[in-house]
């Protein structure tokens, strides 16, 4: 089949780390399969990669996908065995995997499970509970401002907004560096909303003037 400029860019990329940016439906799927046959054609067993996807569905069709390609080529004919023992798997699979296999040098106990998405959000709501707690307890002058300033009648819009803020840079590729970076972004908008107040103040007492006059002369 034909590719596209940007997508034979991706297949035939190496020696560097690269980001694909791409919708649904527009053949990451086909691409990456394709990658991997170039990769296969230049020596590399399909045993020593890694092809990580987001879903078990994503994860099963592509093993499907580089079986049929394998199939066809006989040089690859010893290597179909290999498919379903390599890691081609979800990022989670794959994590587990490294933990269950080192979990001994990270101290961690045998009997470890994945934690449900609902007991994540519970432990994140049980977090910043006992972070407003303390906050309120110190009577933290920055705090109660904070909260004076954007809150109406509870806290709760503040608390879903930090959920909402860590959820979001979790999904980053440096979590630490994004809230960083929204951090300057806070500070321009605050310097740009100084900057609207000092002229709407200015204005302000310009139409005061205004008024004034126009009423003396009236």
């Amino acid at each position: 089949m034909g590719y596209t400029q940007a997508q034979q860019k991706a297949i035939n990329a190496r020696g560097h780390n690269y980001v694909v940016s791409a919708g649904a439906g527009s053949g990451k799927t086909t691409v990456l399969s394709e990658r991997v046959l170039k990769l296969l054609n230049d020596g590399v067993k399909i045993n020593r990669m890694l092809i990580l996807t987001f879903t078990n569905n994503a994860a099963a069709n592509m093993k499907e996908r580089i079986k049929k390609m394998m199939k066809k080529e006989p040089k690859f004919q010893d290597q179909i065995k290999l498919v379903d023992g390599a890691d081609i798997s979800t990022f989670d699979a794959y994590n587990q995997k490294l933990v269950r296999k080192y979990r001994a040098y990270l101290g961690i106990e045998s009997d470890f499970s994945i934690a449900e998405g609902s007991y994540i959000a519970a432990i994140k709501r049980k977090i910043i509970e006992e972070i407003f707690e303390e906050k309120y307890a110190l009577n933290d002058s920055d705090f109660l401002e904070l909260l004076d300033r954007y809150t109406v009648g509870d806290d709760e819009s503040i608390k879903n907004l930090i959920i909402s803020i860590y959820d979001a840079i979790s999904k980053t590729i440096d979590p630490f560096a994004s809230l960083e970076k929204a951090k300057e972004l806070a500070k321009n908008k605050s310097s740009v909303e100084n900057a609207y107040k000092e002229v709407f103040n200015e204005l302000s007492m310009y139409a005061t003037k205004w008024k004034e006059e126009l009423k003396n002369n009236v």
